[in-house]
């Protein structure tokens, strides 16, 4: 009798700490990678037309920028900048990219080239994702310049 109740209490937790049963579709890894590229790829574009909205959409409320300078943003110093265009992207072009994938959490990883004002600026760049109602956000970017761009302090 008592190895009865053993089995029904191990039973019983199990399915507790097992949760609802959920009939959720299968999602193809690819097509996961290939929504936060997309979703990637609609930021940089809103932040080379200076679209204020979009890019307040597409990175999360706690999001934060450590640029390759060295200098750290937060998301709504990072959007008062780009209001104030202090820092007037021309055009960027991402290469090489990486994407990992960890459930809601992804992490890209790349070389970014940008036209910025005047600057020619290319380097290495990890920014990570979150998957928040249906739709990727940028939760955090650091970016390196390549070897010799850094020179003299300049950029």
């Amino acid at each position: 009798m008592m190895m009865l109740f053993r089995i029904m209490v191990l039973t019983l937790n199990l399915i507790v700490m097992a949760g609802p049963a959920t009939a959720s579709p299968a999602i193809s890894p690819r097509l996961t990678e290939n929504a936060l590229l997309a979703a990637e790829n609609e930021l940089f574009a809103a932040e080379v037309h200076h679209d204020v909205a979009a890019i307040q959409r597409g990175f999360a409320t706690e999001a934060n920028f450590v640029h390759a300078n060295g200098m750290v943003q937060t998301k709504a110093e990072y959007i008062q900048a780009m209001r104030d265009s202090k820092f007037p992207i021309r055009a960027i072009t991402a290469t090489d990219r990486v994407v990992r994938l960890f459930g809601t959490i992804g992490i890209v990883r790349g070389t970014k080239v940008l036209d910025v004002g005047d600057m020619h600026l290319s380097g290495t760049y990890l920014a990570v994702y979150v998957l928040r109602d249906g739709r990727w956000q940028m939760l955090d970017q650091q970016s390196s310049p390549a070897l010799g761009q850094m020179k003299d302090g300049a950029r």
